[in-house]
Parts: C-alpha cells; structure tokens; sequence
C-alpha cells in the first residue's frame, strides 16, 4: 500500500504517541505490525461513512 509522506507522518505520530502511553501503562512498547496497524485499518473500516465522505461519496 502506497501512501504519501504526510500521511505516513501522521501514522508514525499517533504510533508515537500510543506507544508512549502503551509503555507506561505496560512497560513494553505496542507491536506497530501486529497490534497497532490491525487497529488502524479496523477503525477505518468501522467508518464507512467518513471515508465516502472524504472521497466525496456520499
């Protein structure tokens, strides 16, 4: 999957972010492949309906 530099910016900062949460609550840093992105992409396919609206879908 391609995506632009923004928008993998923006990944890498909420990975950041949660994992620093995810370390002080655990003390072990969040797997970005196995647990991470799997959340990304469900939260994404559980809103079907921004992502038509962003693609102007709707």
């Amino acid at each position: 999957m391609y995506v632009g530099t923004d928008v993998v910016r923006e990944v890498n900062d909420l990975y950041n972010e949660l994992n620093n949460k995810h370390e002080e609550r655990f003390g072990v840093k969040l797997p970005k492949n196995k647990r991470f992105y799997p959340a990304l992409l469900r939260h994404g396919m559980n809103s079907p309906e921004e992502i038509k609206s962003e693609l102007h879908l709707d």
